[in-house]
């Protein structure tokens, strides 16, 4: 009876633990990070045996955080993408920069069938299309630049977070040790831990024989960040300031005073931080490139037609704006010997448009550029006064050629007439026009080398990265609201008189609006869109809808994520917790299966004092 007495009592310690795991999982049923216990009972020589056992295995535990790790990746991505999404605007909305870019050229044919009496109203209308248009381009520059810094914040944060979590995990790492059999709670810390770096970061878990995590940032196992109590640390130090050109600083991580650069690795791996390095350096540098090539491009292009055309508004004065590749001139650039030519006409006008040295004279002089023995800037700047002054229909043009303040200008002493200049056929089929070349190879046509008509300006030369913010319109443009801009070009006919008028046709309003939406270009390829040949309404039609698709993927695949995260957290749920059903009813069998042991138990005592009385 002994052995009855035995099993008896070692039955009711394995009630009394199941009572406690029973009651344990009727209490976490709230606990995230807390998994239903299981009881295996065992029966063995001296009674009932209970072993203690999560009812998740981590297999199941390590997919519900990869589609976690996946779902907030892909939701920094979409909220990123929405965010610039909402500057640029969608390609069916009036506000996005395609659509302005198509206002723009409308306006810009509207220009070019307009008669004498409404061209100043319409020019005014054409410089405020043109100034919207740019500052929603430079709106839309300033925006991927400010989700750029965002991102690099946000690293900073997260990176916080992640550190935290691995000193969690070191700490629960140590616990595990010190526990008695039965108790989960180091075990759930190192779940809460491991759940809250599957938001931030994709490690590669592996549990050891002793219960300890070993974490590793990837499967190569090459940079360690938590073993046994000892957790790495990560390090980044974030600029206050952010701009297009600059790099930033490297994710560090710390392992025994080792301190190494994981940016790339970050990178390559999963979550939010894989996520904001992205945004910050694919995703936001790839837009910028683009924006910039689209303004470059549309700078170079209007800045080519308009140099060839000539403005209702006089300057006496006219003053370039760099050379191809330079912002400024010394004179000293050398120009490609040989590849000088050309025929262009310099001329005075009055205020009613017609060729005029002031004297009633007709006032001009064709020079032509091939003439030019070689040399550099200054040698040429020699030669064309030269060839001002020199004999032909005037002695004297009274035009002098400078380097003033490191441009390239043109003067006329008197200052009620403005000086034009014209090319001989610029838009025919194929156009004639002069050409200048440096020995470095850039080359273009007279006025538009020197920028003496540039409609639009810039800080920064062309393919510089941030040239987008930098762009302006020419400012004696912006001073008399788009009154400088040109429409036709300077009467070439042979030769001219004072009854002439000295502008003709309405060619560069015509050229300017093809030059947005006909005049194809070449755009190299970004990390976000292919290379392609098309129009500068095209492209801007393309990085519209090129962020669209983007902003639509990331949010049909987070949704995806979400989804596939929620039913991964239902299945565990399902598994792990206890319901309140199921709670009742093992406490009632619990209560049921104790009475009848107690029931055991004191009948084996009856039956023991029995037979101690009978002998």
């Amino acid at each position: 009876m002994q052995d009855a007495l035995t099993v008896a009592r070692q039955s009711l310690m394995t009630a009394r633990t199941a009572e406690g795991v029973f009651s344990r999982n009727a209490a976490d049923m709230q606990d995230p990070n807390s998994i239903k216990k299981v009881i295996d009972y065992t029966a063995q020589g001296g009674g009932l045996i209970a072993t203690v056992r999560e009812s998740v295995n981590e297999s199941l535990l390590t997919n519900s955080r990869q589609t976690l790790l996946k779902a907030n990746e892909l939701s920094v991505k979409h909220a990123f993408a929405s965010q610039v999404e909402v500057q640029v605007g969608n390609v069916g909305e009036n506000r996005s920069v395609a659509h302005q870019c198509a206002k723009l050229a409308a306006q810009f044919y509207t220009l070019s069938n307009t008669d004498r009496v409404s061209l100043a109203n319409v020019k005014n209308t054409v410089y405020s299309e043109l100034s919207s248009f740019i500052e929603k381009n430079k709106d839309f520059a300033d925006a991927i630049q400010r989700e750029r810094a965002n991102a690099s914040e946000s690293i900073t944060g997260t990176i916080s977070l992640v550190n935290e979590s691995l000193k969690l995990l070191a700490s629960a790492n140590a616990r595990t040790l010190e526990v008695s059999e039965g108790d989960f709670s180091a075990v759930e810390q190192q779940r809460a831990a491991l759940n809250d770096l599957s938001k931030h970061i994709d490690v590669f878990a592996r549990l050891e024989s002793n219960g300890n995590y070993t974490l590793y940032t990837d499967q190569s196992g090459s940079k360690r960040l938590v073993y046994g109590d000892e957790a790495a640390s990560f390090s980044y130090d974030d600029t206050l300031v952010v701009s297009p050109t600059m790099a930033f600083n490297p994710i560090h991580l710390t392992v025994n005073g080792e301190t190494v650069d994981v940016t790339n690795t970050l990178k390559a791996g999963r979550g939010e931080i894989a996520a904001n390095l992205y945004v910050r350096d694919v995703f936001t540098p790839a837009l910028q490139q683009q924006i910039d090539q689209a303004t470059t491009q549309m700078v170079t292009e209007f800045n080519r037609i308009h140099n060839f055309g000539v403005s209702t508004d006089l300057r006496s004065t006219i003053t370039g704006d760099g050379i191809p590749g330079f912002s400024a001139i010394t004179g000293t650039e050398t120009l490609a010997f040989g590849n000088t030519s050309g025929i262009v006409r310099f001329a005075l006008i009055d205020r009613e448009h017609k060729l005029n040295s002031g004297s009633g004279n007709v006032s001009y002089k064709d020079v032509d550029l091939s003439t030019f023995g070689g040399g550099d800037i200054n040698a040429f700047v020699t030669f064309l006064n030269t060839e001002l002054t020199a004999g032909g229909p005037l002695s004297n043009i009274n035009i002098t050629a400078s380097i003033t303040n490191g441009q390239f200008q043109l003067t006329t002493s008197d200052t009620s007439l403005g000086i034009a200049i014209g090319e001989q056929d610029p838009f025919g089929s194929p156009g004639v026009t002069s050409n200048l070349e440096l020995t470095s190879g850039e080359k273009t046509s007279f006025s538009n080398f020197f920028g003496l008509n540039n409609l639009l300006t810039n800080a920064l030369q062309p393919n510089s990265a941030g040239f987008t913010q930098q762009i302006k319109i020419r400012p004696d443009i912006v001073k008399n609201t788009g009154n400088g801009i040109a429409v036709g070009l300077l009467n070439m006919k042979m030769p001219p008189t004072t009854h002439d008028s000295a502008l003709f046709g309405t060619h560069i309003a015509k050229e300017l609006a093809a030059g947005l939406t006909e005049n194809k270009m070449s755009f190299a390829i970004t990390d976000t869109m292919d290379s392609k040949t098309s129009s500068l309404q095209e492209y801007f039609t393309s990085i519209v809808g090129n962020l669209s698709v983007m902003t639509r993927n990331f949010e049909r695949e987070k949704t995806l994520a979400i989804s596939s995260h929620i039913e991964s957290t239902k299945l565990i749920e399902t598994l792990s917790k206890t319901t309140h059903k199921e709670a009742q009813d093992n406490m009632m069998d619990l209560a049921l299966f104790q009475q009848m042991m107690l029931k055991v138990l004191a009948s084996s005592l009856a039956m023991r004092d029995a037979l101690f009385d009978v002998t």
